[in-house]
């Protein structure tokens, strides 16, 4: 799991909910260190803030899917992560897989995981 926010308050957010969740995230602080990481490594998921610097979350994003289809590498399942989220065409168009609001609560993250990460249903014994 990877939560890429350039807000240190966010991150620490998101970090305290996904351990309540029994997971431990990688943070990025920007959109450069998102895409370096989830360029290195694979994730089962990726929080990604929209409003990030260096690039944006859409432009990380994008950036991304181009290297998973150049490695053959299936696609990770990125969540635009804002709390101003624009038109899903737009999302859609850079590879965003779905939505999570932000600020958001311990049961929409935790039915997030249990949508995009099967392994997190199975690990947690959810149904």
């Amino acid at each position: 799991m990877l939560v890429a926010d350039d807000n240190p308050v966010n991150l620490l957010l998101a970090t305290a909910q996904l351990e309540q969740l029994g997971l431990v995230p990688q943070l990025a602080a920007d959109g450069r260190a998102a895409l370096a990481l989830a360029c290195s490594q694979p994730f089962d998921l990726i929080l990604m803030d929209l409003c990030m610097p260096v690039p944006d979350g859409l432009a990380a994003t994008a950036a991304l899917r181009q290297h998973e289809s150049r490695a053959a590498r299936p696609a990770a399942p990125v969540m635009a992560y804002s709390s101003n989220l624009p038109e899903w065409s737009v999302l859609a168009r850079q590879g965003i897989s779905g939505c999570l609001p932000k600020p958001c609560s311990l049961p929409d993250l935790a039915a997030c995981l249990q949508q995009w990460c099967p392994g997190y249903r199975l690990a947690n014994g959810a149904n």
